[in-house]
């Protein structure tokens, strides 16, 4: 099931991406201030069985502006990530989140490996 989801998802972000008139890459990410990747995504989901996650990385009130994000973006949840926190981030192999759900409810993840965090998405997200 994993494997399907990923190659769905990769198939869906790449068809956004082709569609990018102007990128950069800042520390070996690509972003792009045209295409809202997860917006484009809300418009053309088909089906209500699909479940919108985001990851907001940010510098300021992550909590806040995650949950904004949230709703703006109509996603089930979405992670939030003060890249300003110590042992959070780039550069660390650790990371401190938020999980934050649409009906504002949210959980504070404990200082944990980046692969013990992305366990811990991948298993809310199946009971999305």
């Amino acid at each position: 099931m994993i494997g399907t989801l990923a190659n769905t998802v990769c198939a869906t972000l790449w068809g956004c991406l082709d569609s990018l008139k102007h990128t950069t890459t800042v520390n070996g990410n690509l972003l792009n201030a045209e295409l809202n990747i997860l917006k484009t995504l809300a418009r053309r989901k088909s089906s209500s069985a699909v479940r919108l996650v985001g990851f907001a990385a940010e510098t300021g009130d992550a909590v806040a502006e995650a949950v904004r994000k949230c709703r703006e973006k109509k996603l089930e949840m979405i992670v939030a990530n003060d890249v300003t926190e110590k042992g959070a981030g780039f550069g660390c192999d650790t990371n401190v989140v938020t999980l934050i759900w649409k009906d504002g409810s949210s959980k504070r993840l404990p200082l944990m490996s980046k692969t013990a965090v992305a366990g811990r998405i991948v298993r809310e997200c199946e009971v999305l």
